[in-house]
């Protein structure tokens, strides 16, 4: 960034943002409000909702929890996961279902 935006940025305050850029700041800061804009000013930008921009991982998470295999059955491990992941069973199965499993006994 040029020199005299850096020195409009240190004076600036949230409340001096427009609309949507003082929710950024408040996150992040008046700096990296300004670099989203510098970046993707003029764009329209889609953000994805938390629970899609978390599921990849959360999926990884969840067969690699299964695959352990600490649980008696594969309902129980069903059951603990779906729990903790805040997901139906059927949810789990499908998730557990689409990784080929290292421990078939437990499919």
């Amino acid at each position: 960034m040029e020199g005299w935006v850096e020195a409009v940025i240190a004076e600036m305050r949230v409340e001096d943002l427009p609309g949507v850029y003082q929710e950024i700041a408040k996150i992040s800061n008046v700096r990296g409000a300004v670099l989203i804009s510098e970046k993707w000013g003029g764009l329209s930008c889609y953000f994805q909702q938390l629970d899609a921009l978390l599921r990849n991982k959360r999926d990884e998470m969840i067969v690699r929890e299964y695959r352990q295999g600490k649980w008696a059955t594969a309902s129980e491990a069903f059951r603990t996961l779906a729990i903790k992941y805040q997901l139906t069973e059927v949810w789990i199965r499908n998730i557990v279902g689409r990784v080929p499993s290292k421990q078939e006994g437990l499919l």
